[in-house]
């Protein structure tokens, strides 16, 4: 499938092809956001006509007439006829509409009329329990094919919404599901982790995880974590029970989606003890139980019977006692092996019940003997395997094994009571393998070419009786570079190795009993108490992190003998950074922390994210810094003596109106959202410049507060009153124009809320989503219309339409432009805000919801909370890519996120800013208003942390620095100051729609809202334009054509230079606003982006030497 394209360079509608976006931009210009397409031919519905016949002859009218007795048969006969007629009419056109619309399910609802349903609906539910259809009137579908969950979904246990976005979604996709390989791989961090595929051969591992050590690589346009497959191992099993797991395809069908798996014990998810699925690891189980791939389930199992009618390993629920009475055992336990694939895993865990025993495989043969239980304290008297299969615990522990040969059988027998070593040719790895009960294992390889030596380790038993207890193994890479011959030599660079093997050994030794589970989040945000008027305080939001840790030595999750303390995982730079000062402030706090002691260790490792260190402890405290509340307006007033340019562009740009297209809902998600967007920004710079010349309507006291006014910040009185004086001086929009620019502002956004929109969204029920269904524009300019009408729905079946919408792509990008227009409408009308607030709400919901315990949506859907950033490719990109998850537009997410946060500070004044009860009539019982309060409270704080974590993250990954003063997350042979694309194990300089280096800077610079300033450093700022202005020269005519250079000015304002950047945005051509790449921007918003940017003295480079002027 070709990779998704960017919008700037296609149509409207959906085009993947610059030629098309070309012919488009032309014909259409700023007014039509469809493509241009050929009328669709429609299928004509099957009619049918009955004919009632009824012209008989007297003669016969009579002689029926006088058969009274047969009279009643006969016309019960002809109804009958009818009705059955009838129904096979209604047959024939519902079979025709299940051809023609196969992935759509209808449901008719009378609230579908939209203009009326948000005054109808219970007011009295949390806008989080709403029902998206039956509660707010949308339309809804359930998907089918390639756009529904995989069959590894299947489980009892997985209800409700489902993630689209999430960082492990590679591993439950449908190829994963069907043959798994390396492009349905996850990237744990350090570890990448993907599931071995059934062999062809019946003695090697049929199910289990390949567990792959990867290593860093840089050049000056790419990075990436590289890794041999044949270097991984794999930690499975053959057998389930007594039945060897053989290679055969099976074909089932779930939630309407059909998959071939080849294997017949295909692995589901499954999660603990009815928690959600974990935002940080994900849970996979192999099974004859609970799953509806399996052979067995778990009634079965309670019968003693399988659904082929053969007996089990237990054939007798119940027994007689000694007194004759009946006994009920338990239900044995079914074979069962499951693995939970976390976040910063220290080791590969398996755990194996129900008879199931493991076995272990690598591509590549020994180097050496396997070497077991080697403890420092022992004397290690080394003896070799003799093949004793006693099952005593007593018996003589071996500390090598020579493996036999695939062709002659295996070979000796050794008892295993804790741990072994394995060190491996070509790769020069050595892995240590945990067990958590005595076992004894045996071990083949193949004959042959010494660099293609299969290796296998099979347990034959488990020597203890315990049988209620799992058998825990787990897996840890010892020493990457054992001998300085790794067939990947970047494994033997020193900033490879560990500080002290020795030591590294010992701590995973002692730290081995513990292990990760289902992670689970808490956040606590600022409180009340926590507020006062102190404009320079900032909040702090914390996040903890429970890491469901479990006792390999106990079956509960709590152990009496072990301290769950003693869990290791791999915390990246800035987690080490939030656990370090966590660590600093509990040592220097007067009160006793009943936390979990959290401890960074010295044992670090270089991975895609940076330095990675081990840190100790079961729970995380991570106390974040979200700054400020974010604002509509700068922390500064317009630059005063460029306050006439500014009104004179506000003079035009305040008599925009919203193209006939877009208030009919006829265009795509991403473009119609810029554009409102756009429009949204000149209101509120409109509404800054009459609040600055109005005297009478706000006071310099109220003006100082509004604005930052410190030196930190570059703003002084002076400043402030020079700006007010220029405001009065000039000609503003007067206040009926601000009202009516509000009221038009209002009806484009109800245009895309209200159901009946030409692309309409709906509600994915499969899922738990908000996905538009796409529009076939056909006609010129903004008379066109869309040439579809639900349930036809493009977007729903055609990836590449609208930019992937309905595969969950880049949403946050699309509805937080939406999302921002909601928020300025809100602002300058409250009424109607808590009116439409729980409409606007579908956004947050579905890119960035809040609530774990929402049942129509999932939480944070775009959000991976390790890293810090989110993920924009959605449920088809493991087919697409073996480097994971991907986002391009690092300020686009950071933009969504701000829009949420002041649509939550909208409704938060909203809701707090009236004590008039009657205006709040419409809401149903007196605790309404202080529920819909609260909700907005934790709208506008989730998105303050949203922005907050997001914009740490992209100053780490997206914007590369290669300076003494500030730590890069990459190596120093990656010499581009921005990545274009983020992947999961890459990074490269480039898009998705252009290889134009100028595009790569550009992507991750728009919008040019408020936030930019948190966004973009000055000094970084200083190192991208030298690079940016150079990239726009050699691009030519398509930097202004496409509308890149509104983001040079723009650049150039930050980094210093605001007079030379007004002089660029002034000889910017006005058609370039109307352009794909330059709608969602204003010469208004350009000017005042440049006016309010902080006034800052910058050497900024003048080429790409080391010439440098003072700005």
């Amino acid at each position: 499938m070709a990779p998704l394209p960017r919008p700037e360079l296609l149509a409207a509608g959906g085009n993947n092809t610059a030629s098309s976006a070309s012919s488009n931009n032309n014909q259409n210009g700023i007014n039509s956001y469809g493509s241009i397409m050929d009328d669709v031919e429609r299928v004509p519905l099957i009619q049918m006509s009955l004919s009632d016949d009824s012209s008989l002859q007297d003669d016969e009218k009579k002689n029926i007439m006088k058969k009274t007795t047969v009279r009643p048969l006969v016309e019960t006969k002809r109804i009958l006829t009818i009705v059955s007629v009838s129904l096979l009419v209604i047959m024939i056109v519902s079979a025709l509409l299940y051809v023609v619309a196969p992935i759509f399910h209808y449901n008719p609802h009378p609230q579908n009329n939209h203009n009326n349903h948000h005054n109808n609906h219970d007011n009295n539910k949390n806008t989080f329990l709403l029902d998206p259809v039956n509660d707010l009137g949308l339309l809804s579908v359930k998907r089918q094919t390639d756009a529904s969950p995989s069959s590894i979904w299947t489980s009892s246990q997985t209800k409700g919404p489902l993630p689209t976005n999430s960082w492990y979604l590679n591993l439950v996709s449908h190829k994963a599901s069907q043959q798994p390989d390396e492009s349905t791989s996850v990237y744990t961090v350090p570890y990448v982790i993907d599931t071995a595929a059934a062999s062809s051969n019946p003695n090697n591992i049929a199910a289990g995880i390949r567990v792959h050590w990867p290593v860093l690589q840089a050049s000056m346009q790419n990075i990436q974590m590289v890794r041999d497959f044949k270097n991984s191992i794999t930690l499975g099993c053959k057998t389930f029970g007594n039945t060897t797991t053989t290679t055969t395809t099976t074909t089932t069908t779930t939630q309407n989606s059909t998959d071939t798996t080849s294997s017949v014990y295909p692995y589901h998810v499954r999660t603990e003890d009815g928690q959600p699925l974990s935002p940080l690891g994900i849970t996979l189980e192999w099974s004859t139980d609970d799953n509806e791939n399996s052979s067995t389930n778990q009634d079965d199992v309670n019968t003693g019977k399988t659904r082929k009618g053969r007996l089990s390993k237990s054939t007798k629920p119940s027994t007689l006692d000694k007194t004759g009475k009946t006994t009920n055992h338990p239900p044995p336990t079914p074979p069962r092996m499951t693995t939970h694939i976390v976040r910063g895993m220290a080791y590969a865990t398996m755990e194996y019940q129900g008879g199931v025993l493991p076995s272990l495989y690598s591509y590549n043969g020994l180097a050496s003997d396997i070497r077991i239980d080697d403890d420092d304290d022992d004397n290690n008297n080394t003896t070799t395997a003799s093949g004793d299969n006693n099952n005593s615990t007593t018996a003589t522990i071996t500390t090598t094994l020579q493996c036999g040969t695939k062709k002659k059988g295996s070979g000796k027998t050794a008892l295993v009571q804790n741990h072994l070593h394995l060190h491996f040719i070509n790769s020069d790895f050595t892995w240590m393998v945990f067990f958590s009960r005595p076992v004894h294992v045996t071990c083949t390889m193949s004959e042959g070419d010494e660099f293609i030596r299969d290796f296998q380790l099979d347990v034959v038993d488990i020597v203890d009786t315990e049988t209620d207890s799992p058998l825990t193994v787990r897996v840890a890479l010892l020493d990457q570079c054992t001998t300085g011959k790794s067939n990947i030599q970047q494994h033997c660079q020193q900033d490879a190795k560990w500080a002290d093997p020795q030591a590294y050994e010992r701590l995973l030794k002692k730290h081995v009993d513990i292990y990760p589970t289902n992670p689970q989040m808490e956040f606590r945000y600022p409180q009340e108490d926590d507020d006062d008027d102190d404009d320079d305080d900032t909040a702090t939001t914390d996040i903890s992190i429970d890491w469901g840790a479990k006792s390999s030595s106990s079956s509960s999750s709590s152990s009496k003998s072990h301290s769950l303390d003693n869990l290791l995982l791999f915390a990246l730079p800035h987690h080490q950074e939030l656990l370090l000062a966590a660590s600093l402030s509990n040592h220097s706090s007067s009160t006793t922390s009943t936390a979990s002691t959290t401890t960074v260790t010295d044992y670090c490792t270089t991975t895609f994210h940076g330095r990675t260190c081990l840190v100790q402890g079961s729970r995380w405290k991570l106390a974040h810094d979200v700054g400020t509340p974010l604002s509509f307006w700068a922390p500064r007033p317009p630059q005063a003596d460029m306050i006439p340019a500014l009104a004179t562009a506000l003079a035009q740009d305040i008599r925009y109106r919203l193209s006939d297209n877009l208030m009919r809902g006829a265009a795509d998600t991403y473009f119609s959202g810029k554009i409102l967007a756009r429009y949204a920004r000149v209101v509120v710079i409109a509404d800054e410049l009459m609040q600055l010349a109005d005297e009478d309507l706000i006071s310099m006291k109220q003006l100082q507060k509004q604005y930052s006014i410190n030196a930190k910040d570059g703003v002084d009185i002076e400043s402030l009153q020079a700006a007010r004086k220029a405001a009065k001086s000039v000609q503003l929009p007067t206040a009926s124009q601000l009202g009516a620019a509000v009221q038009h502002l209002k009806h484009g956004v109800e245009a895309w809320l209200d159901s009946g929109a030409e692309a309409p969204f709906l509600f994915d029920e499969t899922w738990g989503g908000l996905v538009n269904c796409g529009c076939r524009y056909v006609g010129k300019d903004e008379k066109g219309y869309c040439n579809n009408t639900f349930p036809d729905c493009p977007a729903l079946v055609d990836v590449n339409e609208d930019f992937g919408n309905g595969y969950y792509n880049d949403h946050h990008y699309h509805y937080g432009y939406h999302l921002y227009a909601a928020a300025v409408a809100a602002k300058f009308d409250p009424a109607w805000a808590r009116q439409r607030m729980d409409d606007i709400m579908l956004y947050i919901r579905d890119f960035a919801n809040p609530m774990a315990d929402d049942p129509y949506f999932p939480s944070f859907r775009q959000k991976d909370w390790f890293l810090g950033s989110s993920w924009a490719s959605g449920i088809v990109s493991a087919e697409n890519s073996p480097h994971g998850r991907n986002e391009e537009s690092s300020s686009e997410a950071i933009s969504a996120y701000e829009a949420m946060a002041l649509f939550g500070s909208a409704m938060v004044d909203a809701y707090s800013g009236t004590s008039d009860d009657s205006a709040f009539s419409f809401l149903s019982g007196a605790s309404s208003k202080s529920r819909h309060l609260e909700i907005a409270k934790l709208v506008q704080q989730s998105g303050q942390l949203l922005t907050a974590t997001e914009l740490e993250a992209t100053n780490r990954y997206w914007h590369v620095w290669n300076s003494p003063t500030h730590n890069s997350s990459y190596p120093e042979a990656y010499q581009q100051p921005v990545v274009g694309m983020l992947y999961d194990t890459m990074a490269m300089f480039g898009t998705w729609f252009s290889q134009w280096p100028l595009v790569s800077y550009g992507i991750q610079l728009l919008p040019l809202t408020p936030v930019a300033e948190r966004r973009d450093d000055p000094e970084w700022a200083a190192i991208l334009y030298p690079q940016y202005k150079e990239a726009c020269q050699d691009a030519g005519d398509f930097c202004i054509e496409n509308g890149w250079s509104i983001l040079q000015a723009g650049l150039l304002a930050t980094a210093g230079d605001r007079q030379g950047a007004l002089d660029q945005a002034m000889n910017i051509p006005a058609f370039v606003y109307e352009t794909q790449g330059g709608m969602g921007n204003s010469l208004t918003n350009l000017i005042w982006y440049i006016a309010t940017r902080k006034q800052v003295q910058i050497m900024l480079a003048t080429n790409q030497t080391n010439q440098t002027t003072n700005v």
